[in-house]
């Protein structure tokens, strides 16, 4: 199963009179759904991009520059975070990397930012 989408200028309130305006979104997930009533053996990938301005014009894009995958047998176990993927987060000339990992059912993630690599266990 493959679905695509893409949005354009949408603003979120918030309760401090912030507003965010999405100016960009694009996602494609594709699900792999293995065999029926099996959950162990499903996988979905996501690939895309958003870019949002807020009140302040500060503008915030986030690139996922390899494919975030959550594994049905890693859900099964009670892990549900992605397995797998990358994205850079981009505020203004700062870049966060954040690396989901190569598809361990783990809670490590690391995050680079800086020259600087962090290494974070999600609760």
């Amino acid at each position: 199963m493959l679905v695509s989408d893409q949005q354009e200028l949408r603003q979120i309130d918030l309760s401090d009179g912030r507003t965010f305006t999405l100016s960009s979104f694009q996602r494609t997930v594709s699900s792999n759904l293995g065999v029926l009533h099996d959950l162990a053996d499903d996988v979905t990938t996501i690939t895309g991009t958003s870019t949002q301005t807020g009140s302040n014009g500060n503008v915030t894009t986030i690139e996922i520059t390899s494919p975030i995958t959550f594994k049905g047998s890693c859900y099964i176990t009670g892990f549900y975070y992605p397995a797998s993927g990358t994205y850079a987060l981009i505020d203004g000339r700062i870049t966060y990397t954040i690396d989901w990992g190569t598809g361990t059912c783990d809670k490590t993630i690391s995050i680079n930012a800086f020259g600087k690599t962090t290494i974070k266990t999600l609760p």
